[in-house]
């Protein structure tokens, strides 16, 4: 869900912004904490995010 909200926005998002769209477009409220964890978690393996600042998520292009 988060991959299909940044994929649609186009550009990063702070973390609040992509629960909002989770939210709208897929009616589910997600915890931030959790959400947070989960994307470090794939920021770190170097797996489909990257972190382009503070609590804020982009996907991550070929060769980055």
């Amino acid at each position: 869900m988060v991959y299909d909200v940044l994929e649609r926005a186009g550009r990063e998002l702070h973390v609040k912004e992509i629960l909002a769209r989770v939210e709208l477009i897929h009616g589910i409220r997600l915890n931030r904490d959790s959400i947070v964890s989960a994307l470090t978690k794939k920021v770190h393996s170097h797996d489909r995010f990257v972190q382009t600042g503070k609590s804020t998520f982009s996907i991550r292009k070929e060769g980055e």
